[in-house]
């Protein structure tokens, strides 16, 4: 069987398989049928499959190495440099609902999100509708949430939108990111 690898957005797909026809004439030319992409977002005692993509983008990442400093903020994710981009946001609760999404144009940026050092969203497609899930926060430390890029998009950075909300009140920020840095905001639990 003839396998003919592309790299992600390297060329339109009619034009690869006229390359394959034309090394292997018996070659249907039709394109081969694709699985939705499975996206695999584990939350504490809670696992969802999300398929809201056509194209599969990757496989589930590994737990990162996480470098923190002294006060547990992240300095590196992965080989990329954590940048804080918003002020601290005290929360009086630990489990957050937590909601993101493309607030400009969906224009495939494809993200992951990591919390303390555990990925809760993988390979995510940003669209302008909202994904929400929940996360618990460790009350005893600062807690981080990092935007990994995964694919920039037509335009980059990735650009996501994301709201905190505790129960009592909601925050809403944009993270960037991009294949070199990942944007993070802390989340500091302070008791009513």
């Amino acid at each position: 069987a003839l396998k003919v690898h592309l790299p992600f957005r390297s060329c339109p797909q009619p034009y690869a398989l006229a390359i394959a026809k034309k090394q292997n004439p018996k070659t249907p030319t039709e394109e081969p049928k694709r699985e939705p992409n499975k996206t695999i977002a584990t939350l504490p005692n809670k696992t969802e499959t999300l398929e809201n993509s056509k194209t599969n983008i990757g496989n589930t990442l590994a737990q990162p190495t996480v470098k923190t400093d002294a006060n547990n903020i992240p300095l590196t994710l992965g080989n990329r440099e954590v940048v804080k981009q918003q002020n601290a946001i005290v929360v009086t609760n630990e489990e957050l609902q937590i909601s993101v999404y493309d607030g400009l144009s969906s224009d495939g940026d494809v993200i992951s999100l990591n919390v303390n050092g555990k990925w809760v969203l993988e390979n995510y497609k940003l669209t302008e509708e909202k994904k929400s899930f929940k996360i618990k926060i460790d009350k005893n430390k600062n807690n981080y949430i990092a935007l990994y890029s995964i694919d920039e998009g037509k335009i980059p950075p990735n650009t996501a939108i994301i709201t905190i909300n505790d129960g009592n009140n909601e925050r809403t920020l944009t993270l960037k990111s991009n294949t070199k840095t990942c944007g993070a905001v802390n989340i500091i639990f302070k008791q009513n």
